[in-house]
């Protein structure tokens, strides 16, 4: 990256696709770190792990060094929790085994109940 210039991404979810577009800029007034317009941050060295409560609007990431200083590098990786998940999974799970046990009945029964089969008789 070109000192000077900064870089701006959209990632779209469906289909997953990334933009990436360098933005001309300068040295920052003051420290990133110190603006108080961030909605969540964390800083350090070492894996870090950012936990935030998601709330409506639109949302960019921002990785950079803390004094603004170019050069970063970063492996990131992101997660969401959805407590209504588990209750979908339980009742799926519980619809599946129904219909399996109603399956297997469907065709066991039949087959424990019928009566003996006629002779054949040779025409």
């Amino acid at each position: 990256m070109r000192s000077g210039s900064s870089w701006r991404s959209d990632i779209d979810l469906d289909p997953f696709d990334a933009t990436y577009t360098a933005q001309p800029g300068g040295e920052p007034a003051a420290e990133p770190a110190a603006q108080t317009f961030w909605a969540a941050s964390d800083s350090g060295t070492g894996p870090r792990t950012l936990t935030w409560q998601v709330s409506t609007g639109d949302w960019a990431i921002v990785i950079m060094n803390t004094d603004g200083s170019v050069g970063v590098e970063a492996d990131v990786s992101a997660g969401a929790t959805l407590p209504i998940i588990q209750t979908v999974a339980v009742i799926s799970l519980v619809a599946g085994g129904l219909l399996l046990i109603g399956g297997i009945t469907m065709i066991v029964v039949p087959l424990a109940t019928r009566g003996p089969r006629p002779p054949e008789t040779a025409a």
